[in-house]
């Protein structure tokens, strides 16, 4: 029985997935979901206790699989573009979400709370290109990379704009 159970839960996260990609926030309900995965709505509340919990759970998901993928053992320029495009290309894909959640004040505050958690996520992969490349850097620098890249990606600004500042505040050859 649990391999079933298991198997509708990864059933459920991919339509998830799918419908965030296909239409807005506000249009996404647990009943759409369930039919679709061809289960009851109770099913459904068995694994997430609300529409904005597999939100979550599907953008902890594919956040944690960017992170990961990002190369660290490469030269600095290529390391901070690929943190970069990373986080570009997850903000790309649930843009409709972030538009969402700054009109609406009670999940915007949930994001903001799991703010310092992503910079410090971003800080570890940085601080592991710095490392591979024999540089250090002070903690408050890396710390305005960091929200910096976070910023800028996500409103999907061209990393060429602030590509050199961050070379000049590492300290790194052009």
């Amino acid at each position: 029985m649990p391999k079933i159970i298991e198997a509708n839960k990864d059933s459920i996260i991919l339509i998830v997935k799918k419908l965030i990609q296909e239409k807005r926030y506000n249009e996404l309900n647990c009943r759409q979901i369930a039919k679709i995965a061809n289960i009851s709505s109770g099913t459904l509340y068995h694994f997430f206790s609300s529409k904005m919990e597999m939100i979550a759970y599907v953008l902890l998901d594919d956040w944690n699989k960017t992170i990961h993928q990002i190369q660290t053992q490469v030269p600095l320029k290529e390391g901070l573009k690929n943190i970069y495009d990373g986080i570009s290309s997850f903000s790309k894909n649930y843009y409709s979400l972030w538009e969402y959640s700054k009109q609406n004040s009670f999940e915007y505050v949930s994001y903001l709370s799991k703010h310092s958690l992503l910079i410090n996520q971003i800080q570890e992969v940085l601080l592991k290109i710095i490392n591979y490349n024999n540089l250090t850097i002070d903690n408050d620098i890396l710390e305005f990379i960091s929200e910096t890249i976070l910023s800028y990606s996500t409103r999907l600004i061209d990393y060429h704009k602030i590509e050199k500042i961050f070379i000049k505040l590492i300290g790194g050859a052009n």
